[in-house]
């Protein structure tokens, strides 16, 4: 506090004497230069005292996102790993420019990140200018705990309903947990008009351009409780989302904590379409979990499911590593890698 105030005051003074500072200048110039690099000084330390005060408060310099005018709709997935002192060099304020630069540098129209807390996704709005963002914490159903929050490029999109739902007995309870689940889980969801049709040009019929995005992040030991999230989530789409099976223009997404093979994935592809599995042969180096080592040979337990309204045309696992030009070491966004998946309307 005692820091901005000096800022403030520091301005006071620029604010009262910039007139005559500048007239003062004129008049100096050809008697002495020394007033001249005075002013000059006060001006550059009052705006580095600034930049660091705002920097030091979570300040970012940041300009809306500029998404280029296409006829596909790019989603990601997104596990940012929740920010945690215990991370040590990777923690949160270590890594957060790396995931933005990841998000950016894909250019996607909708994200999807697990395990944001408020401080993350804050941040993550104030970074991503150009998105409007819907998510709610976990535990209050508000602020408290880490959210499923869904981002949407505004340019793109425009928001026509929202909502939270809790994978448990009592979905609409907040906070609820059910069957073995160690945390309260849930899934966010939007309901979205698409602005622009295959062409590029905006969408003004009514019911044109619909599409349904789910976000979720399934218990990590519960086995029963992933089986009935995957159960539940089914259902809801099979009761709120337009059309029939085979019609709707969803996407489910998310951090689902089990892999191919599993009865909750099962479950999944009977309804759904796993979009990097249909694009993409099986191989080793497919994992998304990474704990923060440079190994492509994890779980792969993310994913991007939808049903066929939509059109799959590219999936990727964004397994990106930077290297540290100070210490050389690899350095990672998250412990998951980012999962892309590219889609076209299927009509």
């Amino acid at each position: 506090m005692r820091t901005w105030l000096m800022v403030l005051e520091r301005f006071e003074w620029l604010f009262m004497c910039w007139p005559v500072g500048r007239l003062h200048e004129t008049k100096v110039l050809n008697r002495s230069r020394i007033a001249v690099k005075h002013w000059q000084d006060q001006w550059v330390f009052t705006l580095t005292v600034l930049i660091v005060c705002m920097t030091a408060n979570g300040f970012v310099w940041s300009q809306d996102v500029v998404l280029p005018n296409r006829e596909t709709i790019r989603v990601m997935s997104f596990n940012i790993r929740y920010a945690t002192k215990k991370d040590g060099e990777n923690y949160w304020g270590n890594r957060k420019g790396l995931v933005v630069d990841r998000i950016k540098k894909q250019e996607v129209d909708v994200l999807g990140v697990q395990e944001a807390k408020q401080e993350q996704w804050s941040y993550l709005q104030r970074a991503l200018r150009g998105y409007g963002y819907v998510g709610a914490g976990r535990d209050d159903g508000k602020r408290k705990g880490e959210a499923c929050g869904i981002f949407y490029a505004r340019k793109r999109f425009k928001l026509l309903d929202k909502g939270h739902v809790w994978l448990s007995e009592s979905p609409k309870k907040v906070g609820s947990k059910s069957w073995d689940s160690s945390l309260p889980r849930m899934f966010t969801w939007v309901k979205l008009k698409d602005l622009r049709n295959a062409k590029g040009k905006r969408i003004e019929k009514e019911g044109e351009g619909v599409l349904w995005v789910i976000n979720t992040h399934w218990d990590h030991r519960g086995k029963k409780a992933r089986l009935e999230s995957a159960k539940l989530i089914t259902a809801w789409v099979d009761e709120h989302v337009d059309g029939q099976w085979g019609e709707k223009k969803v996407v489910v997404m998310g951090d689902l904590n089990c892999v191919e093979g599993e009865g909750p994935i099962d479950v999944m592809n009977e309804k759904f379409v796993d979009s990097y599995r249909e694009l993409n042969e099986k191989s080793a180096d497919e994992g998304t979990f990474n704990g923060f080592k440079n190994k492509k040979d994890g779980r792969r337990i993310d994913f991007v499911f939808y049903d066929q309204g939509l059109k799959a045309v590219n999936a990727e696992i964004d397994q990106t590593v930077v290297k540290d030009k100070r210490s050389g070491k690899d350095r990672l966004p998250s412990d998951h890698f980012p999962v892309v998946a590219v889609f076209e309307d299927s009509d």
